[in-house]
């Protein structure tokens, strides 16, 4: 019977995922706009962590996650990857938070790592895995596909329901109203950062 050729063996695959998010937590955590800075005209792929910071007086639903942490860890709210130049992800990044009306990009700070393309979907699924990011599992609809909404006749995404504001957005409105999610944020922060106060 014929068997897949596994150029890495399954032990070694394994671990890849753990040294790539070790790798990441131990990179600097900037600004988002002095992180976009550090990679401005470097076309390396690679992923990336985003961090809330600061108060948040328009959404109070994420102050919460400022200080939630694993296992020494600050929980990132969202763990992406670039499969073209890593600035110009951010850069998207940027221009969403600072489109959204409850949103700045100067409340969120970032981690990076520059990797090779093929090591990117370990990285992420890793990063998942271990802190479970709100933007990641739960508030989705982020994307550049139609700015990231469900379009037509479709729901709203959540990320647009509870953040209202990028242009072009459009779908009509989700049963689930913005004080529904937001009980849900709470929700999924208690479930999964223990340290955070009830």
């Amino acid at each position: 019977m014929a068997e897949l050729f596994h150029p890495i063996n399954l032990e070694i695959r394994r671990n890849i995922g753990p040294r790539i998010v070790n790798a990441l937590l131990k990179s600097p955590e900037r600004p988002l706009a002095i992180a976009m800075g550090t990679l401005e005209g470097v076309k390396a792929r690679g992923m990336f962590t985003l961090y809330p910071r600061g108060d948040f007086p328009d959404f109070p639903a994420y102050r919460g996650y400022v200080n939630a942490s694993l296992r020494g860890c600050r929980v990132p709210i969202f763990v992406g990857t670039a499969s073209g130049p890593l600035y110009r992800r951010l850069e998207r990044w940027y221009n969403i938070l600072d489109e959204v009306d409850n949103l700045t990009p100067e409340q969120f700070t970032c981690r990076y790592l520059l990797l090779d393309k093929l090591y990117l979907p370990e990285g992420k699924e890793e990063v998942r895995r271990q802190f479970m990011p709100l933007w990641n599992v739960y508030l989705k609809g982020h994307g550049n596909n139609d700015l990231g909404i469900t379009h037509g006749a479709q729901e709203r995404s959540r990320f647009d329901t509870v953040h209202p504001g990028r242009s072009g957005t459009r779908g009509r409105s989700r049963k689930e109203t913005p004080r529904q999610i937001e009980l849900k944020i709470t929700e999924h922060m208690h479930s999964h950062y223990p340290n955070i106060q009830r």
